[in-house]
């Protein structure tokens, strides 16, 4: 977690006509002054002081959520991360890459040894710090090859290492090899998976939203040798081996911010009991409609600003116990209030963000 992040607004639209901060629509966000008595507008004009305000509903026996008062002098920044869904696993060649003559050549007699060192976050706790695993092919013996010894059909043996790959208990759960040719050009595709907590393969978009992608390195050396360090491979007949897609983590997706909510919107509450509701995955039901993420479509994410800054110390204490605060406010990309929100920010911060 992020422990500066001290509130989760989730807006439909900016209120510039509530009177009082006990009158805003729910689900609206609007500026007050540092009293909150004051309602700054739509687009208040960079305002020396301010607090921003969240509706809950008439019926929220919590009130409105407020933060602190946030000096124009305190602000330390003011982001915006725009939604961007894509998932990407890492994608990697043995040999032809779909696109370039590689081939790797076969002789007979020989053993190629091909080793993964695979990064994934949660089997670190077991395989520290790298997964290091190989999978072994053995060539024709050169009394039975029978013809072109130094050039053996890089078909059988490609197929063999898909096979080996897969077959491996620990490799195939983390990637997935298959095999690429065109005429005589043959490769070995490896698609990193997506794990969950357990190390089990997992539907990214699955709540709850914790899963993790797979990194990977390839080596290939011809064997035996003796030495386990796999990167003395022959520079004069190294094989090709190309990285072509890295791994991406989508951006604003609904499910992940529906997960970030629950875990900090619990500072919106008052120490009380029911405020452990929002942390612990335990308890699915929002039985008091504090939970907003899950009020919206977003089919294409929400865009995120964060507006972090630092809060005046306690009077007496002055100059020696400031914190640092973050509010994130959450806007459904494509939503009705969108650009209502984005001009409120712009305003009240100084910057010119954009769509």
């Amino acid at each position: 977690m992020n422990h500066k992040i001290t509130q989760i607004f989730v807006p439909s639209a900016v209120d510039s006509a509530a009177a009082s901060t006990f009158a805003l629509a729910n689900k609206s966000i609007a500026a007050f002054d540092a009293d909150g008595n004051s309602n700054l507008g739509a687009t208040p004009a960079v305002p020396a002081s301010f607090k921003l305000v969240f509706g809950t509903g008439t019926n929220n026996k919590f009130g409105t959520f407020k933060t602190s008062v946030i000096k124009q002098s305190n602000i330390l920044s003011v982001t915006k991360t725009n939604a961007d869904l894509t998932v990407t696993q890492q994608v990697s060649y043995i040999g032809w890459d779909e696109a370039s003559a590689a081939t790797p050549v076969f002789k007979c007699d020989e053993e190629y040894v091909v080793t993964l060192k695979i990064d994934e976050y949660w089997s670190k706790g077991i395989y520290q710090p790298l997964i290091q695993e190989s999978v072994v092919v053995k060539t024709a013996c050169c009394s039975e090859c029978g013809g072109d010894c130094d050039a053996l059909s890089a078909s059988t043996y490609m197929t063999a290492i898909v096979t080996k790959i897969n077959a491996s208990p620990l490799l195939s759960k983390y990637v997935v090899a298959s095999l690429v040719s065109s005429g005589s050009n043959y490769g070995v595709k490896l698609v990193g998976k997506a794990l969950d907590e357990f190390g089990n393969a997992c539907v990214p978009d699955a709540v709850p939203y914790v899963f993790n992608l797979v990194r990977f390195k390839v080596k290939v050396h011809e064997g035996p040798y003796n030495t386990q360090d796999f990167d003395i491979e022959d520079a004069c007949a190294a094989w090709t081996i190309t990285y072509a897609t890295n791994v991406k983590y989508p951006i604003g997706a609904k499910a992940a911010m529906a997960e970030m909510e629950r875990h900090y919107f619990r500072n919106n509450l008052p120490n009380v009991a029911e405020a452990r509701y929002y942390w612990n995955p335990i308890y699915n039901e929002d039985v008091n409609q504090f939970l907003y993420v899950d009020d919206y479509t977003a089919a294409t994410g929400f865009e995120m600003y964060e507006i972090t800054y630092l809060e005046d110390s306690p009077v007496g204490f002055e100059n020696k116990s400031k914190n640092t605060h973050s509010i994130i406010i959450l806007s459904e990309e494509g939503g009705a209030g969108e650009a209502g929100i984005r001009a409120f920010i712009n305003a009240l911060t100084g910057f010119s963000f954009v769509d």
